[in-house]
């Protein structure tokens, strides 16, 4: 036994590696919301592992929709970069799944590798959302019949906030990011996060989406939810939007810094407020209101293409 498995290591060692996959320099990239992105990669060429490593030839570089189409291919090209701007932008469609291939080439090894990424919302039209304000929790509630939830392929949330959120599902925190979305000039122009999110977190009947909102360098607190839930037998989707229809209210984070943390007030405390059981009741919930800008001219949105905190 320790033989084969000393055969398979060498065998596995000598092959030619493609690895590290990235679109805009992040692997499995969601939100892209650029037509010029760059793909990168990392290569080992697997004949010369004991020696001086031998650089890819050649690459060549393909992106297909998620029906299979080819929509970009870079052809072979003689050269040993290990990223390929785009030449030519691509025609992506609003919150679509991509994939994209390198081939390498180098002496008499070929290999190569696949990965993927989701655009984002690519058009101011695309979002049905609007910026609410009001409190420093927010929450919706929202029905959904057993067809839908048994026919439910993907749901994806973008969410924008001044300045941090944090996102919960049917009473479930989602990520573990802490300070997002990241710092801009707000009042030009904020960036937004995609989030896939599992189709089993969603149930029949009531649910719940809820935010709990920090200011950070922002004044006030303000929150821009859309939630596509994508029905995979009528091809509609479904959307669940920040409007004035959601229910605020002050929350025990009653002010935060990021150089002198927070004031935690449990007098504020609502127990159960992520649950789709919750009933907000006033005076100590109220109707969101719609947050006005100069101009009544919103800040621009672009995807965030950075990790979160």
């Amino acid at each position: 036994v320790l033989v084969l498995w000393c055969l398979c290591g060498f065998a596995t060692a000598d092959a030619a590696q493609l690895f590290n996959l990235r679109t805009e320099y992040m692997p499995e990239l969601k939100g892209l919301d650029i037509d010029l992105p760059h793909f990168s990669w990392q290569y080992v060429s697997g004949s010369n592992r004991t020696s001086a490593a031998q650089a890819q030839d050649h690459y060549q570089v393909t992106v297909a929709d998620q029906a299979g189409d080819c929509i970009y291919d870079s052809t072979r090209i003689a050269s040993a970069a290990l990223i390929h701007p785009v030449s030519k932008p691509l025609s992506l469609q609003s919150n679509q799944r991509y994939s994209w291939s390198v081939e390498v080439w180098s002496g008499g090894e070929h290999t190569m590798a696949s990965s993927w990424f989701r655009s984002g919302l690519l058009q101011p039209t695309d979002w049905r959302a609007q910026w609410i304000q009001g409190g420093t929790l927010a929450r919706k509630a929202f029905n959904m019949t057993a067809e839908q939830q048994s026919s439910l392929s993907t749901a994806i949330a973008f969410v924008s906030a001044c300045q941090y959120y944090e996102l919960y599902i049917n009473g479930h925190r989602i990520g573990s990011q802490v300070l997002d979305v990241g710092m801009t000039y707000f009042a030009r122009n904020r960036t937004y996060a995609t989030l896939e999110l599992a189709t089993d977190a969603f149930q029949v009947g009531v649910n719940s989406v809820a935010l709990m909102l920090g200011q950070g360098f922002c004044e006030g607190h303000q929150a821009l939810f859309q939630l596509e839930l994508q029905d995979s037998r009528a091809g509609e989707v479904t959307r669940v939007i920040t409007d004035e229809s959601w229910d605020v209210a002050i929350g025990p984070v009653c002010n935060d810094s990021t150089y002198y943390g927070e004031t935690y007030l449990t007098a504020n405390e609502h127990p159960g407020w992520t649950l789709p059981s919750f009933q907000p009741t006033s005076p100590l919930w109220t109707q969101a209101s719609l947050v006005t800008f100069p101009n009544n001219t919103p800040p621009s949105l672009n995807a965030q293409l950075f990790p979160p905190i």
